[in-house]
């Protein structure tokens, strides 16, 4: 058994982990600049950091050309994962966000690559604009220990 399958109470950290409400969950979400695109190709699961913005309920990236949601213009199920640090009350929190993504393909093009550059590529773009409408956002907040340096600077 790994400690990923132990709950958190036998390894007595269980003031440590907090589950965040929908609202504390959708407000560091919104936050965020920067998220992980979980996915799935035939090689096994993906990882591709991604810059986001939000308009509206509607979160963007830029897929690369090349992936599933680059070439792809059916909708597709996607989960985007931020994380968010409160250094003066010593949390870290990961929010994730489940949801269908589609291709921007109409008027609001030029709008959002205002607020979300274009990726430098070479030659024709390779990648695409892709809109995700989320279905659930959720998160945990963790408690982590003072540093050495905050351990001595406070006493």
């Amino acid at each position: 058994m790994t400690n990923r399958t132990v709950p958190n109470r036998v390894r007595g950290s269980e003031d440590r982990r907090r589950v965040l409400d929908s609202n504390n969950a959708h407000r560091l979400a919104r936050r965020a600049t920067v998220a992980r695109l979980i996915g799935h190709d035939h090689f096994g699961p993906t990882i591709d950091p991604v810059s986001i913005v939000w308009s509206g309920s509607r979160v963007y990236f830029y897929a690369e050309g090349r992936s599933r949601l680059g070439w792809s213009a059916l909708d597709s199920s996607v989960v985007l994962e931020v994380d968010a640090e409160d250094d003066a009350h010593l949390t870290v929190s990961t929010v994730v966000i489940h949801g269908i993504a589609r291709a921007v393909v109409d008027a609001r093009l030029e709008v959002l690559e205002q607020l979300l550059p274009r990726p430098h590529s070479d030659g024709p773009p390779m990648h695409r604009l892709v809109e995700v409408t989320p279905t659930s956002v959720s998160g945990v907040e963790l408690m982590r220990g003072p540093t050495a340096g905050e351990t001595n600077s406070r006493g």
